[in-house]
């Protein structure tokens, strides 16, 4: 039997053995007709996990299911408006608005490591939006877990370019730690979502994770990047368009769009691949 953190994951684990059990004594109860042929191959239905490209194939419309359409609308009109107030002509009320966008800041940051873990769980819809009890816990916490992570990610290269003299973009030591941390960065956002922790991200723990998938973590960094290339390349469209009316709506969406199939990627990462990744039985 598998080691568990606590009994919650026990419980759950035990609940889903039990389900499988079921399934499977069903299926294998139901009586056939004699044939007078002998079958070597009986009747049988097993339950198979779908690996992550199979899985991959609904990321596009994964903000769509089920309730996820009125969270897309709600969040869109809702960042919609911040944007669209947060102007200088405003006056003392556009420093309230600015306060807003941080605030909105903050949200999202905890919104992105919430679909992390609801995905990780193989949750097929986006989840509600995140509670907001304690300001540093449930809103500064996360959004410093983010930054610290992408920097955590890319620190040899920035060590690498403090102590370097006349450095260029194609040096191969400094492409070779950007890329390093390019790919460190996913695997330690899963982590630290997963286990709500900074310590998650030591190499010890991110970089064997990363090599027992490395097949299906490869894609997906391929795959983010380049939906991160078509996502900033659509909000520059925008922004060239005159038309705050139009253009702010549909730059909101982008957000809140990207933001839901970017981490629907990482949680992903992690359901279909959690018993290769083994987190829970490992002493963290």
């Amino acid at each position: 039997m598998p080691k568990f953190r606590n009994k919650e994951e026990y419980d759950k684990w035990k609940a889903e053995l039990e389900i499988e059990y079921q399934q499977r004594s069903s299926n294998t109860s139901e009586q056939q007709e004699p044939s007078g042929v002998y079958d070597p191959t009986p009747n049988q239905t097993f339950i198979t996990q779908k690996s992550f490209r199979e899985e991959f194939s609904g990321v596009f419309t994964y903000p769509f299911y089920g309730e996820g359409r009125s969270l897309m609308i709600v969040g869109t009109i809702t960042i919609s408006i911040i944007l669209f107030l947060n102007s200088p002509s405003l006056g003392l009320l556009s420093i309230f608005f600015s306060f807003l966008k941080i605030f909105l800041t903050l949200y999202l940051t905890a919104f992105m490591f919430k679909i992390i873990v609801h995905s990780a769980k193989g949750e097929e819809e986006l989840p509600d939006w995140p509670d907001i009890v304690d300001f540093f816990g449930d809103l500064l916490k996360p959004f410093c877990y983010f930054i610290l992570t992408i920097i955590i990610s890319f620190l040899p290269a920035i060590i690498y370019y403090y102590y370097s003299k006349n450095i260029s973009f194609a040096d191969p030591l400094f492409l070779l730690t950007t890329i390093l941390g390019i790919l460190y960065v996913p695997m330690g956002l899963i982590a630290v979502a997963m286990f709500n922790s900074l310590m998650v991200l030591s190499p010890h723990i991110i970089l064997p994770s990363i090599k027992r998938i490395l097949s299906d973590y490869l894609i997906a960094c391929l795959f983010l990047i380049v939906i991160l290339a078509f996502e900033q390349i659509g909000k520059a469209v925008i922004s060239k368009v005159n038309m705050p009316i139009l253009s702010i709506p549909i730059y909101s969406f982008l957000i809140l769009y990207f933001i839901a199939v970017e981490m629907r990627i990482l949680g992903l990462i992690y359901y279909t691949n959690r018993r290769r990744l083994g987190w829970l039985q490992d002493d963290f």
